[in-house]
């Protein structure tokens, strides 16, 4: 019975240190792959982030803003009873993703994004303002005004729109070098 119970211990032994080391190493593996698909994660985030802000940025710069400012003002000099009514601004197609997800994306990111969201969000809400009742019911003077503070929003809507396209775009490259 001696002669067994040698072995036995060792190999109770050497089966607990492999055990152990196994648990070490599942450990190990599955903190890797949950690090890598939280990388994964934030980085498909941010591309659509970007994706959503180029698409701004291409609608923005298509259209001269001072040259439409310019005929919206000739046209209150020379049609009687004009009164602007800008379109509604596109909504923002990642809105639910953006609040779900904001928490994944690094913080120096946050803030650029934030900035053009919260400028988009500003324009949508003074553009409603526009297209009611009680804007054709003021002055011309004010209706103008206004119009001219639309085209100033429109104008930082794309400096933050730049500073967030750069800000994911130098995100997404140093993730890109992390990785």
């Amino acid at each position: 019975m001696n002669a067994w119970v040698g072995p036995a211990i060792v190999a109770a032994a050497i089966s607990s240190v492999i055990g152990v080391l196994s648990l070490y190493l599942n450990a190990w593996l599955t903190l890797r792959l949950d690090r890598t698909r939280r990388l994964e994660k934030v980085r498909d985030v941010q591309i659509a982030l970007l994706a959503e802000i180029r698409a701004d940025i291409h609608n923005l710069k298509f259209f001269d803003l001072d040259e439409n400012l310019a005929m919206v003002r000739e046209s209150y000099e020379t049609i009687p009873g004009y009164s602007a009514r800008p379109s509604q601004p596109p909504p923002i197609l990642m809105e639910e993703m953006i609040k779900a997800e904001v928490q994944i994306l690094p913080s120096w990111v946050i803030d650029g994004v934030f900035l053009y969201l919260r400028q988009k969000k500003t324009i949508e809400v003074f553009v409603q303002d526009m297209r009611g009742d009680g804007f054709v019911a003021r002055s011309k003077e004010t209706q103008l005004l206004m119009y001219a503070d639309y085209i100033d929003m429109k104008k930082t809507e794309l400096k933050f729109a730049r500073n967030a396209r750069d800000t994911l775009e130098a995100s997404l490259e140093v993730g890109a070098v992390g990785q």
